[in-house]
């Protein structure tokens, strides 16, 4: 294992993290998202992060906010694009009106 045994810690957070999704890239890095419950306990959000081939972050140090918004978000899924990107999704409270 690239990384060793133990592994590599993707954030640092004291706010609990669950249903955590990982999606390798072609290059050997790793598009890894989860739900954490930052600020309000029992309300959860979607963080994200991209580990290059060597295990180091990408993006900023505890992950990205993939969608910051008032409603609740869970259930992340990554799945590829056609160009060597992920599409991410999850499930959210927030209403919305149509057109």
């Amino acid at each position: 294992m690239p990384w060793g045994k133990a592994g590599k810690q993707v954030t640092y957070t004291e706010y609990p993290q669950k249903k955590g999704v990982i999606y390798p890239d072609p290059n050997g890095g790793l598009y890894i998202a989860w739900e954490e419950e930052r600020e309000k306990l029992g309300q959860s959000w979607i963080f994200a992060q991209y580990l290059n081939s060597s295990g180091e972050p990408q993006w900023s140090a505890n992950g990205r906010q993939v969608a910051p918004a008032s409603a609740w978000q869970q259930n992340p899924v990554i799945c590829p694009d056609t160009r060597g990107g992920i599409y991410r999704d999850w499930e959210t409270d927030r209403k919305s009106t149509r057109l």
